[in-house]
């Protein structure tokens, strides 16, 4: 047994990795969102009571935006991710294959979808 990987085994680390980082980068900016709600849903009452009304206007503007956000969260997730390896050799050339909703397979899954995408071109 060698001591260098071949191409496919790279491949197979790597989108793991990929996927990993994907998967804290949804789970983080959800738990980022759930607390500035909880924040919000627990504020709210002292907001509408004591606060100027563009501290409420602002509240009510962002917890809209937030909402677009956990919309699209594992779209985002995939920017963070592209932005974390986009200068990494094997994550950004297969990042570029892949889209968000490719990383909800597993990875046997995603490694058939780079394989069959690699044997298009």
């Amino acid at each position: 047994m060698g001591l260098t990987m071949n191409t496919e085994d790279l491949n197979k680390t790597a989108v793991n990795k990929l996927k990993k980082t994907h998967e804290n980068f949804t789970v983080g900016i959800g738990v980022a969102i759930g607390i500035v709600f909880m924040s919000y849903f627990f504020s709210f009452a002292a907001f509408i009571d004591n606060v100027k009304p563009g501290l409420v206007t602002f509240q009510a503007i962002t917890t809209i935006l937030l909402v677009f956000c956990l919309i699209y969260l594992k779209k985002i997730a995939l920017y963070f991710t592209r932005f974390k390896y986009r200068n990494s050799e094997p994550h950004s050339i297969l990042l570029k294959q892949l889209s968000h909703t490719d990383f909800e397979k597993d990875a046997q899954g995603l490694n058939a979808i780079i394989t069959a995408r690699e044997s298009e071109k």
